[in-house]
């Protein structure tokens, strides 16, 4: 007797590899680093009489919008009319360094239960686009050049075993959507487009609005943003990673011309009282030993609002804080 394999089964395979969106914020432009949007749509989405995209010169299907050609297409996603917000992350672009974006999309295969059923499973790895971005900004700043790798990993299935279904588990192929350098003003947005074959399409659109030129610049932008909102999900995810480059660069020269003794230290770079504590924190919440890192944050806070605090003095307190409170839920 052939294996009977569901209807509903068959169905799942061919929805997993888009899982259900989250729940998200209203899409409103950024005002610095970049964004990436990730759009279910139809592939005439932006085609009925609106002139909204440019395109480049020479081979390849990737467009580019202004600033308020960004704002229409987030206009028609917000409506959820003629498409439906997927994903979306916002990162910082720093000048020649390389940025990376997964979108990840789970896989799904069906297995032989020994009685005649099947069991659906998730494949360990995952599906989806893999963005890589290298941003150089020109003479005229206002326009950036940027070195784009664009590629969808793509499941092949193979044949469920006993049957002729190709719904079995998955190997995976890599196709690559753009690989080119592209030229455009801040604030405008690259399109990247990935029909699907039925009339849809996976729609990327990679906004830029700003560029950092170096990591004290970038740690400038993070204490600002974590001022004016602290609970900046980009910024906290940020900030242990400048503060440590920053400290790096700046133990480095404690060594070289003063000296890492406890009066040099106090002197010529006080706030290491608040600053290593937070960084110690940070690495005992990776390394899992929670109790130690909350007595790390605790200190740093306390360390912190000594005195008159620094504005980065005021952020690391209050993202000790909201780090404690988090241990404290685990």
């Amino acid at each position: 007797m052939r294996p009977h394999i569901s209807v509903l089964c068959l169905l799942a395979l061919g929805c997993s590899a888009t899982p259900a969106a989250p729940s998200l914020p209203t899409i409103e432009p950024n005002s610095w680093g970049a964004t990436l949007y990730v759009i279910d749509t139809w592939e005439d989405w932006l085609e009925d009489g609106m002139e909204i995209t440019n395109s480049f010169e020479g081979h390849g299907q990737t467009r580019w919008m202004g600033e308020q050609g960004l704002r229409i297409a987030l206009e028609l996603i917000g409506r959820g009319v003629k498409a439906r917000l997927t994903f979306s992350k916002q990162f910082d672009l720093r000048k020649g360094v390389t940025s990376d974006v997964f979108v990840p999309e789970a896989v799904h295969y069906l297995t032989p239960a020994g009685d005649g059923g099947f069991i659906i499973r998730q494949s360990g790895r995952f599906g989806g686009f893999d963005l890589h971005v290298t941003p150089h900004l020109q003479p005229d700043k206002n326009f950036v050049s940027l070195d784009c790798n664009l590629e969808k990993i793509c499941p092949i299935r193979a044949k469920i075993p006993g049957t002729e279904f190709e719904g079995g588990e998955p190997t995976f192929s890599h196709l690559w959507i753009e690989s080119q350098t592209r030229t455009i003003p801040l604030g405008a947005t690259l399109l990247f487009e990935a029909p699907r074959g039925d009339g849809r399409s996976t729609v990327l659109l990679l906004h830029v609005a700003t560029v950092m030129e170096d990591d004290k610049g970038a740690l400038r932008d993070c204490i600002e943003r974590l001022i004016q909102n602290p609970a900046d999900a980009a910024g906290r995810t940020l900030l242990p990673d400048l503060l440590r480059v920053a400290d790096d660069e700046t133990m480095s020269e404690m060594r070289a011309h003063h000296g890492t003794g406890e009066t040099q230290m106090l002197h010529n770079y006080p706030s290491h009282r608040w600053i290593h504590p937070f960084l110690r924190g940070c690495r005992l919440v990776r390394e899992g030993d929670f109790r130690r890192a909350e007595a790390e944050f605790q200190a740093s806070r306390a360390a912190a609002l000594e005195g008159t605090p620094s504005r980065l003095a005021l952020v690391v307190a209050k993202e000790s804080l909201l780090r404690q409170e988090e241990l404290r839920t685990r």
